[in-house]
């Protein structure tokens, strides 16, 4: 009989109702069928790496890559505190730059004429001569400062990019320790009591950027104001020209621009805004425009045909996986991936992700923190089948899977043209491409765990499974190995109620349909396949076939 081997990465939170599982590979329907076809589906091998750049050959301190960016056949990469451009073959162009590192990624971000940069709680431009940290416009007045705290008297307030910055009050310099509202502000190392008139120059600092319709908007840290730029014109700002999140009082955590739209982000609820051409301030919110949904990982967002989609929490429970219908927040994780979202306190929080099309395929790929898997999602599978569909990635280091390697993305068509990413956790920057089938000469580990073998209970006496998958192209064959668990996907390969790992194989090179089978695999009421491929050849998982006898009892 047939078993499915064709599926998605969908562990239940009882692996004795489901244990799938889909490592670096992933479901492909067969599109109008021929009636000959083997089967409905297939799952493909996801795409390789080989190393394109070590950025760290340019320059030492170009490490980790933070956020890549390219327009027009021109590349500009973030690594580490440094900013730069890179042609073609990997080579700089022009100068290296400097930027402020938090160990976060980074917002590059064009107007047609500029790159607005958001590094390390600080905003930038570079209009061709290298990249200019943002100031605002000075400011002046008279503050009463008693030690550490300083109240507005009169002359202009206090913007939030003092924080951090020097104010000179009565002469003497101090330093902006926290900006509590535009009336007050603590600085050290304070003074006596006095009314004492000041200066100061604030900094553009901002969360995250975003562009719409000519206008460069940032969210301002720690509070729910967000900026706006000069129309087409990044180092223009004025502390004049903002807008409030105004229908709940949670902080911004982002901004993010769905042409015509404007979201703003916050912890707790999200808001719609889109441009009026109002001549006062050109932002209004949208009638309705409100959710009560937060942005839950600051770096989740992702654009996937005209949509928002993102890692959504706030005040109602766990982190989930949304897309935006406006402001109207759409599931599109499982309950199952939610889960294993959530499997750490702050994990979820940890979402970094890109999108990207290729082979027909539109998929948003989520990494989070330390070792774990990346999570992948198929909007394309997603919605042919009718139902979410993700499957996993990481790397093979030959002895575990670990964290996968790209974190950040670009396509660039002239470039012949090439998918671009970079390792957040080096100075490396590869191409990405699905005829490679190797990490940078590494092998890559396959993993599919089957759904359930389960007939109403009863015993089933396993004579004989075979697998049907392609493994040509490879100079070395692949090594397939077949393992199971018959105690509820608790344990596979070893101990009480599994099966001993069993090698198949080698497979024979260069031939594009080959069998692996296995036989003697004793009886189970309930048992759960795995296959496990390890190689460097083009793979796709074509059918499973089990020869069985069903007992009666």
């Amino acid at each position: 009989m047939k078993i499915p081997l064709i599926g998605s990465s969908n562990p239940a939170f009882s692996t004795a109702v489901s244990e799938q599982q889909s490592m670096n590979c992933y479901v492909e329907t067969i599109q109008t069928p021929a009636p000959e076809s083997k089967n409905k589906a297939v799952l493909r091998g996801r795409p390789g790496i080989h190393l394109f750049k070590d950025l760290t050959t340019i320059d030492a301190g170009a490490t980790p890559v933070r956020g890549i960016w390219s327009g027009a056949g021109r590349c500009f990469v973030a690594a580490g505190t440094k900013f730069f451009e890179i042609n073609s073959s990997g080579a700089l162009v022009g100068g290296v730059s400097t930027i402020a590192n938090d160990g976060n990624p980074v917002d590059i971000i064009p107007n047609g004429n500029q790159l607005f940069i958001v590094s390390g709680g600080t905003s930038y431009y570079n209009n061709g001569a290298g990249v200019t940290a943002i100031t605002l416009p000075g400011l002046s007045g008279v503050v009463n400062i008693a030690g550490a705290n300083v109240t507005w008297v009169s002359g202009d307030t206090f913007d939030i990019g003092l924080l951090g910055q020097v104010m000179t009050i009565g002469g003497v310099g101090q330093t902006v320790t926290s900006v509590i509202n535009p009336n007050f502000v603590t600085v050290t190392p304070g003074a006596a009591p006095a009314l004492l008139g000041w200066t100061g120059t604030p900094i553009m600092n901002a969360g995250r950027g975003a562009f719409l319709d000519g206008y460069y908007i940032v969210n301002r840290p720690s509070s729910a104001q967000f900026n706006i730029s000069g129309l087409r014109d990044g180092s223009s700002w004025s502390q004049l020209d903002f807008g409030i999140k105004e229908g709940y009082p949670d902080a911004l955590k982002g901004v993010w621009s769905e042409p015509p739209l404007l979201y703003l982000l916050g912890s707790e609820t999200l808001e719609v805004w889109r441009n009026t051409g109002n001549a006062s301030f050109p932002l209004e919110r949208v009638d309705g425009g409100f959710a009560r949904v937060g942005l839950a990982a600051i770096w989740s967002c992702v654009s996937i045909a005209g949509k928002l989609h993102m890692l959504a929490g706030g005040t109602y429970g766990q982190t989930i996986a949304v897309r935006m219908d406006g402001a109207t927040p759409v599931p599109v994780s499982t309950p199952a991936v939610a889960e294993a979202f959530n499997a750490a306190p702050s994990l979820a929080a940890s979402g970094t992700s890109f999108s990207y099309v290729d082979r027909g395929h539109w998929f948003w790929v989520i990494n989070f923190g330390a070792s774990s898997k990346a999570w992948v999602y198929d909007a394309t599978e997603s919605a042919l089948q009718g139902q979410p569909v993700w499957h996993q990635r990481a790397a093979w280091n030959g002895a575990t899977l670990g964290s996968y390697v790209p974190w950040f993305h670009t396509f660039i068509p002239e470039w012949g043209p090439k998918h671009i990413v970079g390792d957040a956790a080096s100075g490396k920057l590869y191409e990405m491409n699905s005829d490679f089938f190797d990490d940078d000469s590494s092998d890559i580990r396959y993993v599919r765990a089957l759904p359930y073998v389960y007939i109403e209970g009863k015993r089933v006496i396993h004579h004989r499974i075979e697998f049907e998958l392609e493994t040509g192209t490879a100079a070395t064959p692949p090594v397939v190995t077949l393992d199971w668990s018959d105690d509820r996907g608790q344990t596979f390969g070893t101990g009480a109620g599994v099966g001993t790992t069993r090698t198949l194989g080698p497979g024979v090179t260069a031939t594009y349909s080959t069998r692996y089978w296995c036989v003697g695999l004793g009886s189970s009421r309930g048992r759960i396949y795995r296959i496990t491929i390890t190689g460097q050849g083009r793979l796709a998982l074509i059918d499973a076939v089990l020869d069985a006898t069903v007992c009666k009892s």
